[in-house]
């Protein structure tokens, strides 16, 4: 059973960030050959009033890419520590925690590669 891997900055978010991480994912993208789909990007610029915007990128998993997860979870600790943000990870809506400045969660990384690894 597949599922979106995702990231997005959980700090506030301006146009100028938001150009930067989709900067970074179209740069994922092509950086190196994926075992399915690349990393997508998404922005929602305009939310609800009261709601934070949310920016970010994606990965769908529809079996275990061990390699792939490995890679979006690098560049999601990379874009944080350059653009010194806090960005939210989670697999299927499900929050496994944070990177913030570049510094991730104990045991995150961990968790991201147990909770993709059935894909």
């Amino acid at each position: 059973m597949g599922g979106y891997l995702v990231f997005f900055v959980s700090d506030p978010v301006d146009d100028s960030l938001a150009a930067e991480v989709r900067g970074e994912v179209a740069a994922l993208a092509r950086r190196r050959a994926w075992s399915a789909r690349s990393p997508g990007f998404f922005d929602d610029p305009e939310p609800e009033p009261g709601s934070a915007r949310t920016t970010g990128g994606f990965l769908r998993l529809d079996g275990p890419a061990a390699d792939d997860v490995a890679a979006l979870f690098d560049a999601v600790v990379g874009l944080s520590a350059r653009l010194e943000v806090a960005c939210e990870l989670q697999w299927r809506e499900a929050i496994l925690g944070h990177v913030r400045a570049g510094v991730a969660d104990p045991g995150l990384e961990q968790a991201v590669t147990s909770a993709t690894a059935t894909g």
